[in-house]
């Protein structure tokens, strides 16, 4: 397998690329990889899906991109040379006993004890030649508490220290090792961090995950992050800190050597800023004016807004603040310099995850402290609270009457790089370390391979042949313009935040020209009809950097935020909503594990596992929630949870698959396998229910009749529930004949969903008679592929007439095209589509993808042949968005 640098990517430190392969294909985790420059180099692989038969599905590689360069190859050990003499120079070495765990890479050694109590480090890391000169980190959390108290109100802040109850090595490579740890705050507030240390390397890379446990009604976050305590050496005024801010470095030192009296010459302030420690023949007089001029030893810089960040200091805590320098978007890098070492350290996504900071204190001591904020305490604190005490279902689309917002549970990950150089860091080696902390590097193959090898199922290529018929290029150009209408929402609208970054919006207000933030379940989308698979689909047929930096902010956002990873929902979702835990309706759908398969599989990251392992019993949660339903088995009378044969089963499925293919647990398998032939059993397949009773244990659907005041049968396609359906019917096949009665009961439910509901009830016996099938198009993918199986040529125009008439009428051919609603001061005009909803583009951009690759030739050709088709359906039936 072939991969490349993604575009916008820099090749420096170690990276994690995935690799796809077909079942049977490759067998073993032993695999080799190539350079541009056809050397093989030291890399480490590890197995992350296979397939039924035991082979190799996905692998995760690992390698120094420094070494890569922009393109390389992956093969089976099998396949390339016998003996790779540059492993020689990569290996890392480990020493453990009950007490610590000991990592050499070569470079520095990082010690990490079993188990911390308050206040002692998480990590000690110290170059091999000097080990009384230690970096310690520790997790921190700040927690504010409010009360009224005598007409005051009373703030109340403590600072909590993380103590870990396990560190892990979960891998131990020639190349990387990863070690995971698990504690929490003085007993609350839990924490996951996974350190990715490379041999040779003096950067570690981190994943922070912070999970709340708190009561939102008292319990405010004042500050999260990582402190870093430094043993520096050497005179105050050789102390130094450069922040990254607006692209360029916002560098002072401790002490500037600026004086009077002893007068000292501008050449000595220009060589300190320059990074030297030495001062020839006016060493005397520095000497002596530092006796006599401030010690600042404290430096912050808060990014308090996405667009504004500002720089104070000062001499100490019993001191004020001076204003230092203001800007608009800082890197998110911190260094802190003394005569014989250096610290570089640097969030990724700072502003856009704002509100976050930067922090030296003691800048001119023996123990430098650099706190790394993730929320910043300089900020104000944050309100999990609910913006309303009731819940408003019927006018503002809020689920039910009840209302349930809950924080409990919910996570935040913060990614965050620690550099350790053995001298003064040049501006050139700053911008790298930059570089590499915002755009870390990604390998990728191009889309032909992973639509060979079926990465994901079924979707289509992008065509960009010059000879594409008309058609054929307009819904390609539909296509992008909506991924780029949305990433310049993003921009424009800035959905940023530390709890928002990386959602977007649900449904478009063009009375005030703004998205309905404050609307009920209007706001948020929370990966409502799965924008996910549509942002990740699109990268796969496209290859597009841009379009995998908006995915990779969806994937990291809503498997965090948007779900429950402890409590009694665990593994459970929250619906859109105002606030991304605010909506009544706690649903599977919203957490499911096909959401994140993509990221994970693609780039290997660890967070993700334990994602996958929160959700994969998450049928188990059912039973917790308020607006569960129960009845009792006619088969042996015990009392089992309703559930929706989708989304939930589908959700389920999703969770079981990974859950199977990741451990090869048949457990997993038997629940996939028994639900199937449950649906099988029922008189009219997926189109029957579509409410069961679900045996948590056994996965057994049991079947309870057609429920005619349902109006979920939709949901069962837009959330997921084609795509998961059509990779479940690849990786089912070999097993007994499950692949084709998978295939069979996806054909006829394509056929059957578009029909009218004169033709359901003659089908059914007047069984299904006034269920409704709603929005046709969100089935149109899945009945294409019913017309392709079946070679159903009106069906396959029926699917395509579903998709056109949902974006084209006869008199209004623009597409997503945007519209100007205002002018800006500076004469750019302000853009909208006044209709827009993400559940609409989502839902006709993943059905069109699904089109596209089955039944492509039956689409129109021309324009003319568009309007025909138009002008040939009954108009009063469709409506634009």
């Amino acid at each position: 397998m072939k991969v490349h640098l993604l575009k916008g990517r820099y090749a420096k430190g170690y990276t994690t690329f995935g690799s796809v392969h077909a079942k049977g294909e490759v067998k073993g985790d032993d695999f080799l990889l190539k350079s541009s420059k056809g050397d093989y180099i030291p890399s480490q692989s590890r197995i992350t899906a296979y397939w039924p038969d035991g082979s190799v599905k996905w692998a995760a590689h690992t390698a120094n991109s420094s070494l890569i360069g922009s393109v390389a190859e992956i093969v089976p050990h099998s396949k390339g040379a016998t003996e790779v003499s540059a492993y020689e120079s990569a290996n890392l070495n480990f020493y453990e006993d009950s007490a610590k765990l000991l990592i050499d890479n070569g470079v520095l050694k990082i010690e990490i004890p079993k188990e911390t109590a308050k206040k002692k480090p998480l990590f000690k890391v110290f170059y091999k030649d000097e080990p009384e000169k230690k970096t310690c980190g520790f997790p921190v959390l700040r927690i504010e508490q409010q009360k009224e108290k005598e007409q005051f109100m009373h703030i109340e802040r403590r600072e909590l220290l993380g103590g870990i109850h396990e560190a892990k090595l979960v891998e131990k490579g020639p190349v990387q090792a990863v070690v995971r740890f698990s504690g929490n705050h003085e007993g609350r507030f839990p924490f996951v961090i996974y350190a990715y240390i490379g041999a040779n390397s003096e950067e570690i890379r981190f994943t922070h995950t912070f999970i709340y446990d708190g009561e939102e009604e008292k319990d405010f976050l004042n500050g999260i992050g990582i402190r870093l305590i430094t043993n520096f050496d050497g005179k105050a005024y050789n102390r130094h800190v450069i922040f990254s801010a607006d692209g360029d470095f916002f560098h002072e030192m401790a002490q500037n050597l600026y004086c009077c009296r002893p007068r000292l010459s501008d050449k000595v302030f220009m060589d300190q800023l320059e990074g030297k420690f030495k001062f020839g023949d006016e060493q005397d007089k520095v000497d002596e004016a530092s006796k006599d001029l401030p010690v600042f030893n404290e430096f912050v810089l808060s990014q308090n807004v996405d667009d504004s960040f500002c720089v104070k200091k000062r001499t100490s805590d019993d001191c004020c603040y001076l204003d230092a320098f203001k800007g608009t978007r800082a890197g998110g890098v911190l260094a802190a310099i003394s005569e014989s070492r250096s610290v570089i350290c640097g969030i990724r996504n700072f502003w856009q995850k704002y509100p976050g900071a930067l922090q030296v204190k003691n800048l001119a001591g023996d123990e430098t402290e650099m706190n790394l904020w993730f929320y910043s305490p300089f900020a104000g604190s944050y309100d999990f609270r609910h913006y309303d005490r009731r819940s408003y279902p019927a006018s503002l689309y809020e689920g039910y009457e009840f209302s349930a917002p809950d924080a409990y549970g919910i996570a935040n990950t913060s990614e965050f790089t620690i550099s350790f150089l053995k001298k003064f860091p040049n501006d050139v080696e700053l911008e790298e370390f930059a570089d590499m902390l915002q755009n870390p590097p990604i390998y990728v193959a191009d889309p032909e391979y992973y639509h060979e090898k079926r990465a994901f199922g079924y979707w289509s290529l992008k065509n960009n042949a010059q000879d594409n018929t008309y058609m054929e290029q307009e819904i390609q150009n539909q296509l992008d313009i909506a991924i780029c209408f949305y990433e310049n929402e993003i921009r424009c609208r800035r959905w940023y935040g530390f709890f928002d970054y990386g959602d977007v919006m649900h449904k478009y207000d063009n009375v005030r020209h703004i998205w309905r933030y404050d609307m009920g379940g209007f706001a948020w989308q929370n990966t409502e009809l799965v924008p996910t698979y549509w942002l990740w689909l699109s990268f796969l047929r496209s290859g597009d950097g841009k379009i995998f930096n908006m995915a990779e902010a969806m994937t990291r956002h809503c498997s965090e935020v948007d779900m429950y990873h402890i409590g009694k929902w665990k593994g459970i979702g929250t619906r859109h909503n105002v606030r991304h835990w605010g909506c009544p309706c706690k649903e599977p759908r919203v957490s499911m594990a096909g959401h994140h398969r993509f990221y994970y599989y693609l780039t290997g990251d660890y967070r993700l596992k334990d994602v996958f392992d929160d959700v994969k019993d998450a049928d188990k949660s059912m039973k917790n929630l308020k607006s569960a339903v129960f009845g009792i088995s006619a088969e042996n009378g015990r009392k089992k949870v309703s559930i929706r044969s989708g989304p939930d089963w589908t959700s389920f499925l999703a969770n079981w698959m990974t859950a199977y293919e990741q451990t090869l647990d048949t457990k997993y398998l038997n629940k996939i396998l028994t639900g199937i032939r449950d649906v099988e059993a029922a008189p009219f397949g997926l189109a029957s229910g579509p409410e069961y009773l679900l045996d948590t244990r056994s996965g057994h659907l049991e079947y309870t009749g057609e429920h005619e005041d349902s109006i979920n049968m939709h949901l069962q396609v837009c959330q997921g529930g084609s795509h998961i359906w059509l990779e479940l019917m690849l990786m089912l096949e070999g097993i007994d004949d499950y692949a084709d009665v998978m295939k069979n009961l996806l054909v006829k439910y394509g056929e059957f969903y578009g029909k009218s509901k004169e033709e359901k009830k003659k089908l059914t016996k007047g069984l299904i008679h006034n269920r409704p099938f709603s929005f046709p198009y969100f089935a149109a993918g899945l009945s294409s592929f019913s017309a392709a199986m079946s070679r159903n040529q009106e069906l396959a125009r029926y699917s395509i007439e579903r998709l056109l008439l949902t974006l084209y009428s006869e008199d209004d051919l623009t597409g997503f095209k945007a519209v100007a609603y205002d002018i800006e001061d500076n004469g750019q005009e302000r853009l909208e589509i006044p209709w827009i909803s993400t559940n609409m583009v989502s839902q006709w951009s993943l059905n069109m993808i699904l089109a596209l690759e089955f039944v492509r030739e039956y689409f129109p050709k021309s324009k003319e042949e568009l309007l025909e088709m138009i002008r040939s359906c009954p108009p009063e039936n469709y409506k634009k968005g």
